[in-house]
């Protein structure tokens, strides 16, 4: 074939861009998931304790995303979790207002790191 364009192996070519994809999907999320553990830790560093219930009502709970998506959420359960974690004015004999806040700052470039890292690996 002279001066033209020939495809070889195509079919060989989208199965290694599927098994690259699904690999991803599947790192990505046991990234993100670790993630959400250390800004989770961090946040209960940061967490005012007195009775250490605050501290305690810590959760990571899945997002309703499809499925390809790696989503997860960070709270706290404790009724009076909004108003310690916002009230710049409260003393805090030990943590910090807005202690979600400022792991989930404190963490944020990992996650950008863990999934470039894991994309570079597959």
């Amino acid at each position: 074939m002279e001066g033209g364009l020939r495809f070889e192996g195509i079919q060989t070519v989208e199965d290694n861009l599927l098994k690259r994809f699904e690999f991803y999907k599947r790192y990505s999320k046991g990234r993100a998931r670790r993630v959400a553990e250390r800004v989770e830790a961090r946040a209960q560093e940061l967490c005012p304790e007195l009775t250490g219930r605050l501290k305690n009502s810590s959760e990571i709970y899945d997002l309703d995303r499809p499925e390809d998506e790696a989503a997860y959420g960070i709270g706290f359960t404790a009724p009076y979790a909004l108003p310690v974690h916002y009230d710049p004015h409260a003393v805090h004999p030990n943590g910090t207002d807005r202690f979600l806040e400022k792991a989930l700052f404190e963490h944020s470039h990992e996650l950008v790191g863990d999934l470039t890292e894991g994309w570079a690996r597959t």
